[in-house]
């Protein structure tokens, strides 16, 4: 499972190109489906979460908080996907 930027119409753009190239090549070689999930706005609802606990502002420590509170949105997202399109 591999996020997907979109722009903020949903639309894909160059870097989503990339993405979708770097999953095919992933796929190839791992002999594993790919799958790619939307990761519109799960920056900004990680981040809203990461300052709403009140951690310290270590601009690197909070950036890598972020990073990891957006990957589990994006997890979440794709197996409530998968949960309702069985």
């Amino acid at each position: 499972m591999i996020g997907l930027p979109l722009n903020p119409e949903g639309n894909e753009t160059e870097w989503s190109e990339e993405v979708r190239a770097f999953g095919v090549k992933l796929s190839k070689r791992t002999n594993l489906q790919v799958s790619f999930v939307d990761e519109r706005m799960t920056s900004v609802r990680a981040e809203r979460t990461v300052r709403s606990i009140g951690l310290p502002k270590n601009k690197r420590e909070n950036k890598a908080r972020i990073d990891a509170a957006a990957a589990q949105l994006i997890l979440q997202n794709w197996l409530d996907l998968r949960k309702h399109t069985k």
